[in-house]
């Protein structure tokens, strides 16, 4: 799993650079971007979370499963 975490309200495609490119050098499982934007989405197999559904998610256990 990676989870990178940006101060951003609206994420970009050029936002997810650096999760995509790790995940070609090893793919992983899961990739998380942690923002300010409104609600969850997905992009590119990014999981694209507000801060606090991530907290949410991570204090429920969800994001270990």
């Amino acid at each position: 799993m990676a989870i990178e975490v940006k101060g951003t309200g609206s994420v970009a495609r050029r936002d997810l650079t650096g999760l995509r490119r790790l995940h070609e050098e090893a793919p992983l499982r899961r990739r998380i971007l942690v923002c300010r934007e409104p609600a969850a989405r997905i992009v590119d197999g990014i999981l694209v979370l507000p801060v606090r559904e991530f907290l949410a998610r991570l204090w429920s256990g969800e994001l270990l499963e």
